[in-house]
């Protein structure tokens, strides 16, 4: 078979992309663990997603520390840096608050296990893209595609950027204009970054993920032994200054939380990897949740503990703010320039894998056919960088604020997370009916065992039966790798109890986001249904060439 040119170098951009990123997880799980040799085939998945046509058959090396590391590495972003300061107008004490936060811990806590049975039950690549596009077919898996580059992926470029330009601003005052300009100039560097080469970008995340994890640990828990010292602002209470009522704030503040929580979901794309699915995936959801929550309770503790209510709302880098009072303006420096590397470090990490994504659609005619385009130098998918970098830009300037970037992203991959959801449930709906048909294909065979021995046939099979038993066995889909081994299916507790609460919950707040904020809300809505209009040429493209979505 010839292969052309631009395959050879799409092979070794994405072999070099896989290769790279290995070193970033395996940073993150000497931290949490020290399990190096365990990671490799969780970095194989994980980025095969991107990069292959057909699913090689998954290693099971993994085990709790490595799903912890992941978990925390993933999820830990630059949120905590400023959500804080958002969220403190919306609520009148630290009480209310740090309630909110825990709260929004265990929900996700909840939807991590359902992430957890999901991915265990299908094990090949490509998480949520694989669970709708099976229960509810290719155009809802379309449409899951297309928001990751139109609102899902690109929103957390630009709300980074934000932050980052923040925290940039403590360096050297700007006025709006500058500090837009900082934000889109982080998007174009990083992108330039991305488009020179894997290695260099790849190189580059590795430094930020141990910086950003290592810090804010450090952050956490040397911040409660250095404030000792100074008068407690905990039990400070101010009236709220946002205007959307009790309920109204309620639901801002939660979607800037779930927005600093997101990433958990990530861990069920490597569930088909783990040595023993049932033991090794709930421990590291529960352990690895457990800690971002804690971080999360003490680092907003020691935000209120130090500035009040009051206090963390009139500055847009708490962070800096309690280093300063800490160990001063060096101190204060330090977190400053640690809070820039996190959201450079996030912005970049997603920028190398969605990137990727919006190639291999492409690859597949399911995109724009210009980004199924590597460059011939640098070996990177260029123009799929930089779609990713404009369009983020294009989200920056539409939405203007950190928040409303934040909360869109939320409210856009909570329509996502309730397909997902649902697809537990029905996934479990089939598995339930076909039981039941095995079962009563069961007792009609002993029955016709019963019925041929009485005639003396026992023993005897007729001509033809086992090629039968054969293809009724591949019609059920037993040889398709899907519920290959339900042995090795994890299973949610209290099903279906937990998920229809964590159900209830998404839905509660989309509808919730809806009436309190119907203007923002029909915007986040039109940034994801831009796909309508173009899903039936794509689909119908697709279809013709043989492709599939599911």
């Amino acid at each position: 078979m010839t292969v052309s040119r631009k395959d050879n170098i799409g092979h070794r951009n994405c072999h070099g992309y896989q290769k790279l990123s290995e070193r970033t997880l395996l940073t993150l799980c000497s931290v949490f663990g020290g399990v190096r040799k365990r990671v490799y085939s969780a970095v194989m998945s994980l980025q095969s997603d991107n990069v292959t046509t057909t699913d090689p058959a998954l290693k099971r090396s993994l085990g709790v520390f490595s799903g912890i590391g992941l978990l925390v590495g993933i999820t830990i972003g630059s949120g905590i840096y400023s959500t804080p300061s958002i969220i403190a107008g919306y609520f009148p004490s630290f009480t209310t608050v740090i309630i909110a936060w825990v709260s929004v811990g265990a929900f996700v806590l909840i939807g991590g296990a359902v992430y957890a049975e999901l991915g265990t039950r299908m094990p090949s690549t490509g998480g949520e893209y694989m669970y709708i596009s099976r229960s509810f077919g290719r155009f809802a898996g379309f449409m899951f595609g297309w928001a990751q580059l139109f609102i899902i992926r690109t929103s957390p470029a630009a709300g980074l950027a934000i932050i980052a330009a923040d925290y940039v601003g403590y360096f050297v005052p700007m006025s709006s204009v500058a500090h837009m300009s900082v934000a889109l100039s982080i998007i174009a560097l990083l992108g330039v970054l991305n488009v020179v080469g894997v290695k260099k970008s790849a190189a580059f995340l590795n430094v930020t993920t141990s910086i950003k994890v290592v810090g804010l640990v450090l952050f956490a828990t040397v911040g409660v032994w250095l404030l000792s010292g100074i008068s407690s602002e905990l039990g400070s209470v101010s009236p709220p200054t946002r205007a959307l009522g009790p309920a109204g704030n309620l639901v801002a503040a939660l979607m800037l939380i779930v927005f600093s929580h997101t990433g958990w979901d990530r861990l069920g794309y490597v569930a088909g990897e783990y040595r023993n699915p049932r033991h090794a995936i709930p421990r590291a959801m529960v352990i690895g949740l457990s800690i971002i929550i804690v971080i999360y309770w003490a680092t907003n503790t020691i935000y209120h503990y130090a500035l009040g209510m009051e206090g963390i709302r009139a500055t847009a880098t708490p962070a800096a703010a309690v280093a300063d009072l800490m160990v001063g303006t060096v101190g204060a420096a330090l977190v400053a320039l640690l809070a820039i590397i996190s959201a450079v470090g996030s912005i970049n990490g997603t920028m190398m894998a969605s990137s990727r994504v919006y190639y291999a659609m492409a690859r597949d005619g399911l995109f724009f056919k210009g980004l199924n385009y590597v460059h011939p130098t640098f070996g990177t998918p260029s123009r799929a960088i930089i779609v990713h970098c404009i369009w983020a830009g294009v989200i920056l300037i539409a939405r203007g604020s950190f928040e409303n970037i934040a909360a869109g992203m939320v409210f856009a991959i909570l329509i996502f997370y309730t397909l997902t959801t649902l697809s537990l449930f029905k996934m479990r709906r089939e598995e339930r009916i076909e039981e039941q048909r095995k079962e009563a294909s069961g007792n009609g065979q002993r029955n016709e065992e019963a019925g041929r021995e009485r005639h003396g046939e026992a023993g005897r099979e007729r001509p033809g039966e086992a090629v039968g038993r054969e293809h009724d066995d591949r019609q059920r889909g037993d040889t398709n790798g899907e519920d290959r081994d339900r042995a090795d299916i994890y299973r949610m507790p209290f099903y279906p109890v937990l998920p229809a609460i964590y159900l209830m919950g998404i839905v509660g707040l989309l509808v919730a986001r809806i009436i309190f904020e119907p203007e923002k809300s029909a915007i986040d809505f039109m940034f994801v249904a831009t796909g309508l209009p173009v899903s039936y040429f794509w689909l119908r493209k697709g279809k013709r060439k043989g492709r599939r979505l599911d």
